[in-house]
């Protein structure tokens, strides 16, 4: 099959992922200290929660050292429901915050966000995230996204700002490739 006849397939699945790439789910941090203990707030977007999903963060040990100690006050917006598991418990266990999805499509514009006492040396920073699905009996079904929170604000572009300007070097390459064979 010739190069000219396979640029719109190139095209039509670069624009696939473009779209599955910018609809990922994006959770951004805030910290506020008083004295040992910080609350971490965190803005949810780039998803739609239906019911029986879960979005898990985890405070897990950074390096050598355990920098969470325990978490308190959890909180979510109406429509969630939160629970709270201690980091070390049981031993070498990450911390979670679980913000459990009730209903179908509940706002994302209420407060998500935990007390978490700080222990040990080192710094916090970003925790994993998962959003999963589970069925009406409380089982797992399936893992729906993946991530590490960031800090609000923060200039790191997200994966997906990459890609247009990887598509942009895919199809320039298809071209210089095309002219050169032909």
């Amino acid at each position: 099959m010739s190069m000219h006849r396979q640029l719109p397939r190139i095209l039509s699945f670069s624009t696939l992922l473009a779209f599955s790439l910018s609809a990922s789910p994006i959770v951004q941090f805030q910290i506020t200290t008083h004295g040992n203990t910080e609350t971490y707030q965190y803005f949810v977007s780039g998803v739609d929660f239906l019911a029986n999903q879960e979005l898990d963060i985890q405070f897990g040990q950074i390096g050598p050292n355990n920098v969470f100690g325990q978490l308190s006050n959890g909180k979510a917006p109406a429509g969630f429901d939160v629970l709270l598991f201690q980091p070390n418990n049981p031993p070498q266990a990450p911390g979670d915050y679980t913000a459990l999805a009730l209903v179908d499509h509940p706002s994302l514009s209420g407060t998500f966000s935990v007390d978490v006492t700080l222990t040990g040396a080192g710094v916090p920073g970003p925790q994993f995230f998962t959003i999963s699905q589970f069925d009406s009996n409380g089982m797992f079904v399936s893992l729906l996204a993946s991530g590490s929170t960031q800090l609000a604000g923060s200039a790191t572009p997200e994966p997906a700002s990459f890609l247009p300007c990887g598509m942009a070097l895919v199809i320039a390459g298809i071209f210089s490739a095309r002219r050169a064979f032909a």
